[in-house]
């Protein structure tokens, strides 16, 4: 049944290349065959931080995460930020194209065998006014749909302004972001196995802050998983 519905659904709305809307030949396709080429998953890298480098066969940690260990136990995404990937989040993130989300997650999910509740990357009120919405809210909000696993949007929050990332360098993200975030339900986190979600991730700045919060409150351990991630 659940079969002819979708194959109803797809001769009525049918699926677009979420990079340049192209309608795609094969219903189970993230994007079209030209966009597709410029799609790259992950590579085999560090257990923690997931970078695709060097690890140390003893521990399957890079030689960053050795000397020090983020607050994240792990660290994963969907994707390689650039090209068509790039594309498609851009027109998400900044045009409220929130009618791509579906290709982009079609990329991969997050594996949450381990976590007790997904929660977004928490947005600014001021950027979330601006923007219209919190793109990693509807992402964390998809992904729990999706995987059967209970989505807290408020127990974590933002309550201080910081510049946008993308100007800054490595040291100055994780100053940046350094006291802007709090836990507001504790109750809702204590004891618990966090997922913290978003759309892209650089170094990993705000995420980690994040986590670092969270375990202050009591989370017995905090992922990160992102559609994309910029190397």
């Amino acid at each position: 049944m659940r079969d002819m519905i979708a194959k109803l659904l797809d001769s009525v709305f049918p699926r677009c290349c979420p990079a340049c809307d192209v309608r795609l030949a094969a219903p189970q396709a993230s994007f079209c065959e030209l966009c597709a080429v410029g799609c790259l998953g992950p590579e085999p890298g560090c257990d923690v931080c997931g970078l695709p480098m060097a690890a140390d066969p003893a521990s399957q940690r890079c030689g960053g995460c050795l000397v020090k260990r983020p607050m994240l136990r792990r660290t994963r995404w969907a994707a390689e930020y650039g090209g068509a990937v790039q594309t498609a989040i851009q027109r998400f993130k900044y045009r409220r194209r929130t009618d791509v989300l579906d290709g982009l997650l079609s990329l991969g999910l997050p594996d949450t065998a381990l976590v007790d509740v997904v929660m977004p990357v928490p947005l600014h009120w001021r950027r979330r006014l601006v923007r219209g919405f919190n793109q990693a809210a509807l992402i964390a909000r998809r992904v729990g749909s999706r995987q059967r696993v209970p989505v807290d949007c408020s127990a974590l929050s933002r309550f201080r302004a910081t510049l946008p990332q993308a100007r800054l360098s490595e040291a100055g993200r994780a100053e940046n972001v350094r006291g802007a975030f709090r836990v507001d339900a504790p109750g809702r986190v204590r004891g618990r196995r966090v997922l913290l979600v978003d759309d892209v991730v650089t170094t990993g700045a705000t995420a980690n802050e994040c986590a670092r919060v969270l375990k202050q409150a009591g989370a017995t351990s905090v992922d990160l998983w992102s559609i994309a991630r910029a190397l």
